[in-house]
C-alpha cells in the first residue's frame, strides 16, 4: 500500500508531538514526509522532489549521500559501530584529534560529544572551573542550544542593574526565546548584552569583569541575519578577555569546517581559548567537540571537571568526521573554492532576478556557505536591530513560496551552499527561484 503525506500525517498525529524540533513554528503547509534523499534533492512519499538548500540547517555540507563519506561510515559499521566501555579507546579518537589540532588555531586538546547544545554546557563548566568565577556573558541574537540557561532571554535595559537576561515570552527571527518549564534560576548566572558593540562590552567588564568566567559568542552571527563582526570587534573582545582574565569561546557549531578548515578563527585571525563544534563536523551524523588550550582542557584530563557520556566517542560520528575533514582538506581546500564560486553565482543570479521582478531591495549577506535572505535597502547589517526595517512579511512569504515551488530553505531565511552541488541542480534551483520572485508580492 502506498501512503500519501496526508496518510502519514494522520498516523503521526496519534503518536508524535510534532516535528523533530519545535524551536521555530511549522510552515502553514500540510506535513511533508521524506522517503529518500540524494545529492541535493529530497523526495517525499508522493514522489515530489525538493531542492535542498537547508541542508539540515548546516550539517550536510556535502549534500545527501556523498559516496566517499558513505563508504567511510559503512566501513566503520563493519569494524566497530558502537561506543566502547570506558577502559577502551578507538584509534579514530586520535586520528580525528590530530587533524583538529593541526587545523584549528586554538586547538591543543579536544574532547568529543554528540551535539552542539551539549558541548556548550561543557565549555561553561570548564570556564567556571578554570577561573573560579560564576558568570557567563553571551550576546543577543546568538544561539547556543535549547538548554534552560542559554535559550533566549531578553536584554535588561536597566543599566543600573547587573545585565542578567530577562525571561520574557516572545520570538526573535521566528524562533522561540522562552520556554515554559525553565528553571527560575537558570538565567541568574548569565549576563547578556548587544553583540558587535565594543563600548557596551567595555562598560560591562568595567563593572563586572572580575566575576565573569567566560565570554561565549558566535564569531559570525549565523543564526540571526548572517551578521559579520564589525572590523576590529573580535580583536577588541580578545584584548578585553586577556585584560580581565576571562576565557573566550567561539561557538563554531555553524562556522566550523564551513567557512574554513580552521573555522572563523582562522578567517579572522583571532584565536579564542576554547571553541565548540557540531553540525558540519561529521557532515550529517550526530557528533560534536570542544577544542582549546591544554591548560584549560587538562581539567578534564585530571577529572576535576566531569565530561561524561556513553556516546561521547561515537565511532560512526568519528569516522564521518575524519572523512569530512579529509574531503575538505583535499586538493588544498578545493571544496571551499567551489563553494565560493557557487555562492557568488547564486548571489548574483538572485539579485538579478529579484530586480527583474520588481524587488530591488533584496538583501543578501552571510559567510562562506550561507546566504541570509531579506528585503531591505542596505549594504550590510551588523546586528539584528539593523534588520528591524526589513520587510518581514515579504521575507516570510518568500520562504512559503519557495517550499511551494520545491525549494527547501532554512528557518531564519537561510540558504546553505555546498561545494558538491551539481550544475543541473544549480540551474534548476535558480529556475525555481525565478518563479518564486514572480509570485512574491511586490513591495508597498
Amino acid at each position: 500500500m502506498s501512503y500519501t503525506n496526508a496518510n502519514w500525517a494522520a498516523r503521526a498525529a496519534k503518536v508524535l508531538t510534532g516535528p523533530q524540533s519545535n524551536l521555530a513554528p511549522p510552515l502553514p503547509f500540510p506535513s511533508i514526509f521524506a522517503e529518500r534523499a540524494a545529492g541535493h534533492r529530497i523526495f517525499d512519499v508522493e514522489g515530489r522532489d525538493y531542492i535542498d538548500l537547508a541542508l539540515t540547517m548546516g550539517p550536510l555540507i556535502f549534500g545527501h549521500g556523498h559516496q566517499r563519506w558513505i563508504s567511510a561510515v559503512e566501513a566503520q559499521l563493519d569494524r566497530l559501530p558502537s561506543p566502547l566501555p570506558g577502559q577502551f579507546h578507538s584509534p579514530l579518537e586520535v586520528e580525528l584529534g590530530e587533524r583538529m589540532v593541526s587545523a584549528i588555531p586554538c586547538a591543543e586538546r579536544v574532547k568529543y560529544g554528540l551535539s552542539g547544545s551539549e558541548v556548550v554546557q561543557l565549555v561553561f563548566r570548564l570556564a567556571r572551573a578554570f577561573t573560579n568565577r560564576p558568570y557567563i556573558l553571551r550576546f543577543d541574537g546568538h544561539y547556543h542550544g535549547w538548554m534552560d540557561n542559554v535559550l533566549g532571554g531578553s536584554i535588561n535595559q536597566d543599566r543600573h542593574l547587573p545585565p542578567h537576561p530577562i525571561d520574557s515570552p516572545g520570538t526573535a527571527g521566528g524562533f522561540n526565546t522562552s520556554t515554559a518549564g525553565r528553571s527560575p534560576v537558570a538565567l541568574l548566572d548569565q549576563y547578556k548584552i548587544e553583540w558587535n558593540d565594543a563600548e557596551a562590552l567595555q562598560d560591562v567588564l568595567e563593572k563586572y569583569g572580575d566575576k565573569i568566567a567566560l565570554i561565549h559568542m558566535e564569531p559570525i552571527m549565523c543564526n540571526f541575519g548572517g551578521c559579520p563582526p564589525r572590523p576590529g570587534y573580535l580583536e577588541t573582545v580578545r584584548e578585553l578577555c586577556d585584560r580581565y582574565g576571562i576565557v573566550l569561546c567561539f561557538d563554531e557549531v555553524i562556522t566550523g569546517f564551513r567557512v574554513a578548515l580552521g573555522g572563523a578563527q582562522e578567517v579572522f585571525g583571532v584565536t579564542p581559548d576554547l571553541a565548540t563544534y557540531g553540525k558540519a563536523i561529521a557532515a550529517g551524523l550526530p557528533f560534536a567537540a570542544v577544542a582549546g588550550r591544554a591548560d584549560i582542557m587538562e581539567l578534564l584530563s585530571d577529572r576535576r571537571v566531569v565530561g561524561a557520556g556513553t556516546f561521547n566517542c561515537f565511532p560512526l560520528g568519528m569516522a564521518a568526521a575524519v572523512a569530512t575533514f579529509d574531503l575538505l582538506a583535499e586538493d588544498n581546500g578545493a571544496w571551499f573554492r567551489e563553494v565560493d564560486r557557487i555562492q557568488a553565482y547564486f548571489r548574483q543570479a538572485l539579485s538579478n532576478m529579484a530586480i527583474s521582478h520588481g524587488h530591488d531591495d533584496l538583501f543578501l549577506q552571510g559567510p562562506r556557505g550561507q546566504i541570509y535572505v531579506d528585503f531591505l535597502k542596505a549594504d550590510i547589517a551588523y546586528s539584528p536591530t539593523e534588520l528591524n526595517a526589513a520587510d518581514a512579511a515579504r521575507r516570510g512569504a518568500f520562504r512559503l513560496i519557495c517550499m511551494d515551488e520545491g525549494l527547501s530553505i532554512g528557518a531564519g531565511s537561510r540558504i546553505y551552499i555546498s561545494g558538491t552541488m551539481s550544475g543541473e541542480d544549480i540551474t534548476e534551483a535558480l529556475a525555481r527561484f525565478d518563479k518564486v520572485f514572480a509570485r512574491l508580492p511586490k513591495p508597498n
